[in-house]
């Protein structure tokens, strides 16, 4: 797997996004509150909802990762009320734990290998901002991991920056 560097210059431009996302003082709502953010985050990275998706299926994960991507690589199903989320959409979605993941994601439902997006723990910088680490698997050279900030205004959260971290 060949990882792509970020040029110091682009790091720090993060500090502060850095600086807050770790501060001591970060607001903590209810736990179901962060699956309006992983929703729009999932929908984001995947292009499930996109009416002409080709994908064979996805599998949205979970991981405990902080913002600096560094995490301990063990995938969790998300919670049966989000997953219920992506029912609807065209491109079939299943949960993690039904799926062999060794490179690229399998389902014995398809003969195509999927798409795997995970995303790690969300931190809140304030009521209306929070940051959450994510990565996209489609294969061993075809994966990326990022951070988003979304931002909640009139009550529906939106991503407002990305940031690469590594690309394979």
């Amino acid at each position: 797997m060949k990882l792509t560097r970020i040029p110091l210059s682009r790091l720090i431009l993060l500090f502060p996004l850095f600086f807050f996302a770790c501060s001591d003082n970060p607001t903590d709502p209810k736990p179901e509150a962060d699956d309006d953010i992983l929703e729009k985050a999932f929908l984001h990275v995947s292009g499930i909802a996109d009416k002409e998706n080709t994908t064979p299926f996805y599998s949205f994960a979970r991981v405990d990762a902080d913002t600096s991507g560094t995490n301990n690589g063990v995938r969790r199903d998300i919670g049966q009320s989000l997953f219920n989320r992506f029912t609807h959409y065209p491109a079939p979605i299943r949960q993690f734990s039904t799926c062999t993941f060794e490179g690229n994601l399998r389902h014995p439902d398809f003969t195509q290998p999927g798409i795997l997006v995970t995303a790690g723990t969300v931190v809140r910088v304030s009521e209306s901002r929070a940051v959450l680490y994510i990565e996209s698997w489609v294969g061993p050279l075809a994966a990326m991991g990022m951070l988003l900030e979304l931002e909640r205004q009139a009550g529906t959260w939106s991503v407002i920056r990305e940031q690469p971290l590594w690309i394979s």
